[in-house]
C-alpha cells in the first residue's frame, strides 16, 4: 500500500491548521509589536517637548495608532476590499484625510516628517500582517517565487554585462586612439623629415 497521498494529506492539513492557527497570531502579534513600538516614539516626541500631549494632533494620532493595535487581528484582505467598496458606495470620507490634517496641523517641519515615518512604519506593518496571514497571498509567493529570482539573477547579470561590455568597448576605443595618435605622431614624424 502507498501511503504517499496519505502522508501528503496529513501534511496539509497540518499547514492549513499551523496558518490558520498560530501564524495568524503570530503575525498579528507581530504588527502590534511594530505599531506599539511607533506609538512609543510618539510618545518620546511628545516627553522631549516637540509636540503637546494636550493638542488634538498629538491625540488623533495617538488614537489612530490605538485603534491600529485594537483591530490589527481583525484585518484581512477580504474585510479591506469590503471596507473600501462601501467606503465609496456610501460616501463615507476616508480617515486618512484626518490623519494627515492633524500630521500637517503640528508646526515643525522635522516633527511632521518624523510622525509621518511613524504612522508609515506602523501602517506598513499592518499592511505586511494582513497579506502574510491570506492562504492566497501566500500561495502566489510560492509560486511566483521562482520567476522573481530567475528575473533578479538576469537582471543583475545584465547589468554586469552591460558593465563588461562598456568596460571593454572604453578599453577598445583607449586602443584605437592610442594606435590613431601613434599613426599620426608616425605621419607627422615622417612629413617633417622631408
Amino acid at each position: 500500500m502507498n501511503l504517499d497521498p496519505l502522508i501528503s494529506f496529513a501534511m496539509l492539513v497540518v499547514f492549513i491548521a499551523w496558518f490558520y492557527g498560530p501564524w495568524q497570531d503570530t503575525c498579528a502579534d507581530y504588527a502590534r509589536q511594530i505599531i506599539f513600538e511607533e506609538r512609543d516614539k510618539l510618545f518620546d516626541l511628545a516627553s522631549d517637548g516637540r509636540i503637546s500631549f494636550k493638542s488634538g494632533n498629538y491625540k488623533s494620532i495617538r488614537s489612530s495608532l490605538n485603534t491600529a493595535i485594537r483591530f490589527a487581528h481583525e484585518l484581512t484582505i477580504l474585510r479591506l476590499l469590503f471596507l473600501l467598496s462601501f467606503q465609496k458606495l456610501s460616501n463615507i470620507k476616508d480617515g486618512s484625510e484626518d490623519i494627515e490634517k492633524h500630521i500637517r496641523g503640528i508646526g515643525d517641519q522635522s516633527t511632521q516628517i518624523q510622525i509621518e515615518n511613524i504612522r508609515d512604519r506602523a501602517f506598513a506593518a499592518m499592511a505586511g500582517a494582513m497579506l502574510a496571514r491570506s492562504l492566497i497571498f501566500v500561495i502566489l509567493c510560492v509560486l511566483l517565487s521562482p520567476i522573481v529570482v530567475l528575473m533578479s539573477i538576469l537582471y543583475f547579470w545584465w547589468v554586469g554585462f552591460c558593465g563588461f561590455v562598456g568596460r571593454l568597448s572604453r578599453n577598445i576605443v583607449r586602443i584605437i586612439a592610442g594606435a590613431v595618435q601613434e599613426e599620426i605622431d608616425y605621419e607627422n614624424k615622417m612629413s617633417a623629415s622631408y
